[in-house]
């Protein structure tokens, strides 16, 4: 028969689950604001006593709760797709950067822009033809020409800096990378002690988390967690963490326009799934070389279409026309030799017309007009930069959205709800009190068997 003093064990393992349980809930009220936690529950498990004979028969007795484990309430599913996510706009919010910025260097339209400054120079022309023979105009003309080329020289050289500073960019979020990595090995380091020792590792791994997220926003990471709880992380196909092994990465910048990533002891260049940095890299790599190349383009039409024009004329001492521009792209567009500073040199007229003819500077100005000529080719530049700089910030705002809406779902099966806890804390401070209630029922039981029967001989 089971003794009456169970009944104080199963007490005392009541009292004792209740009052685990108020802790856990109160840690996760402590760290409802805590970025990267994830709340806890404690798992119970009732006492089996087994069946215990009597003349009867068998008869089961309980022997109260016990305390499995305090758990982490997340479903790794949404964890997994909510790093990914993040992985995906982190690389859409360089992407979106990288537009904005060159928009904003183009700059159009603004009375500083090429468009109107390209206008301007045909407008020279126009006051050229009206009075050939007036070097003023011619002057003026040159200045004209002398500002497009420097508007030129201008956007060639930001797009330069630019290309530079998304390199730099891109190589401190690789430092930013390797740093990360290497605290996720230490937690593997520090998580492996604790199971070990027998010692709770749920805010060890809520750390860990916490690392893997901003690791997949930088450079898109994926993971696999070992029966020991040891995490192994692998960026772009490569284990860059192995237990306490951190590998760290590098920036590869020896070819312009051609940087890589690469594990630092390899030369297998890397391909990020996301993340910050992979945005960067296309950046570098793809959208800011195009557009460059794309200006070259613009530079090289005007330099082709005004030589070819200017070539039909003849100038004010009756010399034929000969290069008005000079250079091989934006970067090094600049008035030809032949004309800079020296406005008689201007061919304004046709040849057969006299030196004080028009029709070349007519011809020029007509210019401005002309189907695929330099005005066509920059007004398409800037209107297909500003199509890719609006798709790319639609991209990103549905890209947010989405990742907001994981986030959401995650936080709801793992964020801490203070209403639930609370709710919680009033159960379980019941279960705790019921439980000192039985306890006290029992004591009063065993105070009786003990001191108010078996009184033999009174």
């Amino acid at each position: 028969m089971p003794s009456t003093f169970s009944g104080l064990s199963i007490a005392t393992s009541g009292l004792a689950a209740a009052r685990r349980a108020v802790e856990v809930a109160g840690h996760n009220v402590a760290n409802a604001n805590t970025e990267g936690y994830t709340r806890q529950r404690v798992q119970l498990s009732a006492l089996n006593g087994g069946g215990i004979g009597i003349h009867s028969g068998p008869s089961y007795q309980g022997m109260g709760v016990e305390v499995l484990t305090t758990e982490r309430v997340l479903d790794q599913f949404l964890v997994n797709r909510a790093n990914a996510e993040q992985a995906t706009l982190g690389a859409f919010t360089e992407r979106n950067q990288t537009y904005s910025r060159i928009e904003a260097t183009f700059g159009e339209p603004s009375d500083q822009g090429l468009a109107n400054q390209m206008a301007q120079l045909w407008s020279a022309w126009d006051t050229v033809a009206m009075d050939p023979g007036d070097e003023a105009a011619r002057s003026v003309l040159l200045q004209r020409a002398e500002a497009v080329t420097a508007r030129f020289n201008n956007l060639a050289d930001q797009l330069d800096v630019m290309a530079d500073d998304v390199i730099q960019r891109a190589d401190t979020l690789v430092t930013e990378v390797n740093t990360k990595a290497a605290q996720i090995a230490d937690l593997n380091v520090a998580v492996l002690a604790a199971v070990e020792a027998g010692a709770p590792t749920n805010d060890l791994l809520d750390q860990r988390d916490l690392l893997v997220r901003d690791l997949s926003t930088l450079v898109g990471a994926s993971t696999r967690v070992d029966e020991n709880g040891q995490m192994a992380v692998t960026v772009g196909g490569a284990t860059v963490v192995s237990g306490a092994r951190a590998t760290a990465l590098s920036l590869d910048t020896a070819t312009p326009g051609a940087a890589v990533l690469r594990i630092a002891s390899s030369s297998v260049p890397l391909n990020p799934s996301g993340g910050r940095v992979q945005g960067l890299l296309e950046s570098a790599n793809t959208i800011i070389p195009g557009q460059r190349a794309a200006l070259d383009q613009v530079a090289t039409n005007l330099r082709d279409t005004v030589n070819t024009q200017h070539a039909l004329g003849v100038d004010l001492d009756g010399n034929p026309g000969g290069a008005f521009l000079a250079g091989t792209g934006a970067g090094d567009l600049t008035l030809d030799a032949a004309v800079l500073g020296q406005p008689r040199a201007v061919a304004a007229a046709l040849a057969g017309e006299g030196t004080l003819g028009s029709g070349n500077a007519v011809a020029m100005a007509e210019l401005a007009r002309a189907a695929d000529g330099p005005d066509d080719a920059y007004r398409q530049l800037v209107a297909a930069t500003g199509v890719q700089a609006q798709t790319a910030g639609n991209r990103l705002s549905l890209q947010t959205e989405l990742a907001a809406q994981v986030d959401r779902q995650r936080d709801e099966v793992s964020g801490v709800s203070l209403d639930e806890e609370m709710a919680n804390l009033v159960a379980l401070q019941q279960a705790y009190e019921a439980s000192a209630r039985f306890l006290t029922t029992v004591d009063e039981m065993l105070d009786r068997l003990i001191n108010a029967t078996g009184a033999v001989g009174r």
